[in-house]
């Protein structure tokens, strides 16, 4: 009951849903810029051999 006297449902151990899907994708985004990183340094580290990684998906998407 509120200071209204008004019956209010129970919140306690309830989560927001919106709330949860802010913080999923959140992690999900956090997750994907590390790989993002990742894979920046070894093209950086090794250009040639990403290039040729790149023609082989190119050369078998087809």
């Amino acid at each position: 009951m509120n200071a209204d006297g008004e019956l209010v449902p129970d919140q306690v151990g309830k989560s927001d849903p919106a709330q949860d899907w802010v913080s999923n994708a959140k992690s999900a985004g956090e997750s994907q810029s590390q790989t993002l990183k990742t894979v920046g340094s070894l093209v950086e580290e090794n250009p040639k051999q990403a290039a040729l990684i790149v023609r082989d998906w190119l050369g078998n998407a087809a």
